[in-house]
């Protein structure tokens, strides 16, 4: 989920935010940058509109987030914008597409996610929070669950256009600008020479190992003559 908490730097996905399967893309290098660039720039907008206010109440913006998700998709497919198939158990899961995929999982976990919210104490927090009547705070928690959707609809689509690992590497890289983000924007962030130091090291070993990662797939896979060769014999 995006985190409405300032102190929470980076998370990696949405609680609504599904796993789809990997499937592969001859044009990588343009679906990569494509969809990377989609990745990150929620996070980055979220970033800067959720720190705003020190939201106390992380749980209920992904109840939030993942409403806007259901009410986004299912009004568009009220509308023939998009579509995918109505509830059926036996609805193969690759027939679901990304949008089934995307609205099917918000629905399934809003529920638990509200259920959790209430026993923690979160949605209690939620409701206790002294800035609802504030008209620029709601304008902003209702901009961070739009951004919220587009964060977990970017994710399924760097996905379904590549590969999961692709899309790890891209989140590796979104997490890495959230964090620099994060520490420009809110004010809260406590400067001091040995966090800063490691928060640097850890940064650049994930970019490192993102960049290592697309390296060693955008590599051509090297040629067995041999088996080429017994197999125009045979």
């Amino acid at each position: 989920m995006i985190n409405g908490n300032a102190s929470n730097r980076t998370s990696p996905r949405s609680p609504g935010c599904p796993a789809w399967p990997p499937q592969a893309s001859s044009s990588l290098p343009s679906h990569c940058c494509g969809c990377a660039s989609w990745h990150r720039f929620p996070a980055w907008s979220a970033a800067s509109h959720s720190r705003t206010d020190t939201f106390p109440s992380p749980i209920f913006l992904g109840i939030g987030q993942m409403a806007a998700t259901i009410m986004i998709l299912y009004v568009s497919k009220l509308n023939k914008i998009i579509h995918f198939p109505d509830f059926d158990k036996k609805i193969p899961v690759k027939e679901l597409g990304k949008y089934g995929v995307l609205f099917y999982n918000a629905c399934f976990m809003i529920i638990p996610t509200l259920i959790i919210s209430v026993s923690t104490g979160d949605l209690r927090q939620a409701t206790e929070f002294n800035q609802w009547k504030n008209v620029l705070f709601i304008l902003q928690f209702l901009l961070s669950c739009f951004l919220g959707f587009l964060l977990m609809y970017s994710t399924v689509l760097c996905s379904y256009y590549n590969s999961a690992l692709t899309t790890a590497v891209v989140g590796a890289i979104k997490n890495v600008s959230v964090a620099y983000i994060g520490m420009l924007i809110g004010g809260d962030y406590i400067f001091s020479l040995l966090n800063f130091v490691g928060l640097n090291i850890c940064m650049a070993g994930g970019l490192r190992y993102s960049f290592l990662t697309l390296s060693s797939q955008l590599k051509p896979k090297p040629v067995d003559e041999e088996n080429i060769r017994l197999d125009l014999k045979s």
